[in-house]
């Protein structure tokens, strides 16, 4: 799991950044609970910040890194919709970090690792590798946005093995605006998209 989860983690860490910017207020409270440590950082005291693991929490909720777990879709789902139920959490399109510090949500109404025996063998490491990389982030620098800055998010769908599953012309249009935007694609699309973008790197 060392390998299958650099990118989901580095994905949750730079959406963490990206909330904490937007949200100043929260920035500040959590830079106090980290300060009002009295040791270097460990996995004992960072793992009881209660402000840090629910900032965590409510970054997975609202951009988790996966948005849907399970073996086979037995019926009709909308994507995106995972986390974000206004039955369990007000107000959903909020970054809140409070409510996770008493959470009341029903416990599968929050999926961001699964549940059950698929549950994601890696979330111990997951989640020490986050507390560590923000609170050193938090601690010594203060993120803000750059005017203007909006992000955007792309959703892609793949198939079990990583393949992109929404048709050539998705990928296609995407190059010719100029994204950098990385798919494992299938020999056939590779080929067709290489002849028609000689100087993308599609892999």
């Amino acid at each position: 799991f060392f390998i299958a989860g650099y990118d989901t983690t580095s994905a949750s860490l730079s959406h963490v950044v990206y909330y904490l910017s937007q949200n100043k207020d929260k920035q500040q409270i959590l830079r106090e609970e980290l300060n009002a440590l009295d040791t270097d950082f460990t996995y004992e005291n960072l793992n009881q910040c209660q402000y840090l693991n629910a900032v965590i929490d409510e970054t997975l909720r609202l951009a988790p890194p996966l948005g849907t777990i399970q073996r086979e879709c037995v019926k009709e789902y909308k994507l995106g919709n995972t986390g974000t139920d206004p039955e369990f959490f007000p107000d959903p399109d909020q970054f809140k970090p409070e409510r996770f510090l008493n959470p009341t949500h029903h416990p599968y109404a929050y999926l961001p690792f699964g549940c059950g025996p698929r549950h994601c063998v890696g979330v111990r490491f997951a989640l020490n590798e986050m507390r560590m990389c923000i609170a050193k982030i938090v601690h010594n620098f203060e993120f803000t946005l750059a005017p203007g800055f909006q992000l955007t998010v792309l959703l892609v769908l793949l198939d079990a093995v990583g393949h992109v599953n929404t048709g050539v012309a998705l990928v296609e249009t995407l190059l010719t605006a100029g994204n950098r935007v990385i798919f494992l694609l299938t020999d056939r699309w590779r080929a067709l998209l290489d002849i028609k973008h000689p100087n993308s790197r599609i892999l």
